[in-house]
């Protein structure tokens, strides 16, 4: 994904439920109030979390290109900072995990 139309498309489904996925896993997990609780609740609260996201990318999809142009190389430079993070970090999982 090399695109902001590609995210965001990509966000739309999947996606979304994947980076909240992901988030709260490599961040909210290290929080007590989280572990705290109940499985079910923190599924809840991971499905409505990738619902809005979802919604959000759909809105911004619907919105005139012009509105976005004058972002796009903003956003198109975080999109491909993240991805290759993102890819460092399972990386890095990977490599640890095989020693």
């Amino acid at each position: 994904m090399s695109d902001v139309n590609e995210v965001l498309r990509w966000l739309t489904g999947a996606g979304a439920i994947a980076v909240v996925s992901w988030f709260a896993s490599w961040f909210l997990e290290g929080f007590a109030w989280w572990a705290a609780l109940a499985s079910r609740v923190r599924s809840l609260i991971i499905l409505i979390v990738a619902i809005l996201l979802g919604l959000g990318a759909t809105w911004v999809l619907s919105l005139p290109p012009e509105t976005l142009e004058p972002y796009l190389p903003y956003l198109t430079a975080i999109v491909l900072i993240i991805t290759a993070w993102l890819a460092t970090q399972v990386a890095h999982r990977a490599d640890s995990r095989a020693q």
